[in-house]
């Protein structure tokens, strides 16, 4: 989890914010695993389950950071070139799993 805590403050995401720990629970979750998991019916309520919360809250907090971080951060948005609005919770995820594989190769490769 710290590479996953390390890329998200490099992006400039606020650990301050609910959704931080969801979203760095939903990239674990995602970054083992081809094809990644049904976001509304296997992964949200994985994530509801150990957090205690409701599915809608997950998706909302994450929804949140997105939009927010999307909006106002540079480093964020060059992650989503061919966007024009915020991207959805699941292209999200996808593209900060894929950026976590980039840097962990980098990083193999440099040792």
């Amino acid at each position: 989890m710290k590479k996953i805590y390390d890329m998200l403050d490099d992006l400039g995401i606020c650990m301050s914010y609910r959704g931080y720990a969801y979203l760095a629970e939903a990239i674990k979750s995602c970054s083992g695993s081809k094809p990644f998991p049904a976001f509304g019916k296997e992964l949200y309520p994985e994530i509801a389950k150990k957090f205690g919360c409701k599915l809608s809250c997950i998706d909302r907090c994450i929804r949140t950071i997105t939009e927010i971080y999307y909006n106002k951060n540079g480093k964020f948005k060059d992650l989503f070139k061919d966007e024009n609005k915020a991207p959805s919770n699941g292209h999200m995820i996808g593209i900060l799993v894929s950026e976590l594989r980039r840097r962990t190769d980098a990083e193999e490769q440099n040792e």
